[in-house]
């Protein structure tokens, strides 16, 4: 054996630093805090300008394993749980997407309420759940939807309700004490025409509540064919019947404002037992 073989390791010289030998661990970072345990993962980066497996786990504050096992778990639920998008013509598969929405099986799944104090229109519902469904839109959307419309609609009867007060406020205080006489020629009015109550609406609609009620109280007038002329001398229409229907609705509507001195409703009152006294006399003279 020469000189130059002592010493030398079998099979060559040893390798020189770099050429194959294993990189040096990971400095651990003074800011993360590892438990024991973590020393089962590796220090090495996990690629460019990454933290090791081991920095993973103390950045992301894990306890034991069994919290890397249930994360792992929860995303891998979370990932098979996405919905995709289909296209706009995959008609079939976006059924399948509002399913998992929340869309009801069938239309009359559905959950549609109608407003306190209103029943619901049976054919009005039906149609609206079939185009809910079509939709695709879930319990909670139809619910907002109905929601809406509902308080809208509510606002709109308050608010014609509240429109055709003022109109008859209005025509009351504009025919005073002759309202009452006023309405029965606008019922009379009604009558030459063939008005039922639907038309009487439908003008009221078109002229307002008190624009209607003057034409027909107008017509009433002019077209009335059993005059009697009351203590007054004033033209009126009305038949015994008719007085007296009309003193009980004023009797039974504003019975309160009569005993209380009311000037309006006391001045209607008299006036109406006054032209009621003059009709029977005027119908007893004619039998």
């Amino acid at each position: 054996m020469s000189s130059n073989d002592g010493g030398a390791a079998p099979g060559g010289a040893p390798p020189a630093a770099g050429d194959g030998a294993p990189a040096a661990p990971a400095t651990p970072d003074p800011q993360l805090t590892y438990a024991p345990w973590m020393d089962a993962f590796g220090t090495e980066p996990l690629g460019e300008g990454a933290p090791s497996a081991r920095d993973w786990v103390a950045q992301k504050g894990f306890k034991s394993p069994d919290e890397i096992a249930r994360s792992a778990r929860e995303a891998e639920r979370a990932l098979h749980a996405r919905i995709p998008i289909p296209k706009a013509e995959e008609t079939d598969k976006w059924a399948e997407v509002w399913n998992k929405l929340g869309r009801p099986e069938t239309p009359d799944k559905y959950t549609i309420g109608a407003p306190d104090g209103f029943q619901p229109d049976p054919t009005f519902t039906k149609a609206f759940a079939e185009s809910a469904h079509a939709a695709g839109l879930t319990q909670a959307q139809v619910e907002g939807i109905v929601g809406w419309w509902n308080n809208t609609a509510i606002q709109s009867i308050e608010g014609e309700k509240a429109r055709v007060d003022a109109q008859k406020a209005a025509l009351q205080s504009e025919w005073g004490a002759d309202y009452g006489k006023n309405l029965q020629f606008m019922r009379r009015g009604a009558e030459a025409l063939g008005f039922d109550k639907g038309a009487v609406d439908k003008l009221g609609g078109a002229f307002g509540v008190d624009g209607a009620a003057k034409i027909l109280a107008d017509l009433g007038k002019r077209t009335s064919e059993d005059l009697l002329r009351s203590g007054e001398s004033e033209i009126v229409s009305l038949s015994v019947p008719e007085l007296q229907a009309e003193l009980d609705r004023h009797k039974r509507e504003n019975g309160a404002a009569i005993r209380s001195g009311d000037a309006v409703a006391r001045a209607t009152y008299d006036r109406l037992i006054a032209q009621l006294a003059a009709a029977k006399k005027a119908a007893a003279k004619r039998d």
